[in-house]
């Protein structure tokens, strides 16, 4: 019955495949995904889980997705290092673009989804190189979640495309969520302001959606090959999911994220 359904806690209960328990799920009543599970990503990176001191150098990070994606240095990457949220003392962040280009590759290359979503909190700290990727699949082919050139305004780029893109300020920590549905030929820029607990702005264009048939790396703080487009900037955490998620998923996510970034 419902009354012996809400009795348990969602902790108890075994998500469908392709979901996860929510964070809090023992303090939630529950025994349906509806209710206690969410989509479970495919790369989830969360500083948290580096044991290394601030300061110290990040040659690897390891996917907590369960799924093994894990990133490391290149031969052709500066070394990022392990630091503290200027915004929360109790948050460890990768920093990358101390003194010039750093990056974290994938270790093996992965197959190009023709959809896909990305969540992550950062804070930039100055002006990087040209375009300040957070995260980049090859050169205006497949995808790169980067500002656009000489600007603050961070773009969804697939293939070549421009748009949608939101301005952000630096010294400032947001979410920021992408998308792309290779379905619907639409691509999504949302990005959340932590502090002020509003968004910054929405915006949604056209899109000729992301070729199929790719097999690359997947390259943090940089572009893939060009080593003078890099960003200056924080990262707490990057996901990402081998699909669209609709507006509610990914608003569930941002503040799930925006809560964990404030959190002492």
């Amino acid at each position: 019955s419902d009354d012996q359904c809400c009795d348990k806690a969602c902790s108890s209960h075994q998500c469908a495949s392709g979901f996860q328990l929510l964070p809090d799920a023992g303090s939630i009543q529950g025994s349906d995904d509806a209710t206690c599970c969410q989509p479970a990503p495919w790369l989830f990176l969360d500083a948290r889980s580096i044991t290394s001191s601030s300061g110290s150098d990040v040659s690897e990070w390891k996917d907590s997705s369960g799924r093994s994606n894990n990133f490391a240095v290149a031969s052709d990457c500066g070394t990022p290092k392990l630091g503290i949220a200027s915004w929360n003392s109790a948050l460890p962040v990768v920093r990358f673009g101390i003194s010039g280009q750093t990056c974290l590759k994938s270790e093996v290359a992965h197959s190009v989804p023709t959809s896909a979503t990305f969540v992550g909190v950062v804070s930039w700290r100055g002006d990087g190189g040209n375009w300040e990727p957070i995260a980049a699949v090859s050169h205006d082919r497949y995808w790169t979640v980067r500002m656009v050139y000489n600007t603050r305004e961070l773009n969804m780029h697939v293939r070549n495309e421009q748009v949608p893109r939101v301005g952000v300020e630096l010294s400032k920590p947001y979410v920021f969520a992408a998308r792309v549905d290779g379905t619907g030929k639409k691509s999504y820029m949302w990005i959340y302001d932590i502090e002020e607990g509003v968004w910054t702005g929405k915006q949604v264009y056209n899109t000729e959606g992301i070729p199929s048939g790719g097999k690359e790396v997947i390259t943090l703080a940089r572009a893939s090959a060009k080593t003078w487009e890099w960003a200056q900037m924080d990262m707490a955490i990057f996901s990402m999911w081998d699909k669209f998620l609709d507006d509610a998923a990914v608003t569930h996510f941002v503040m799930q994220y925006a809560a964990i970034a404030q959190r002492e």
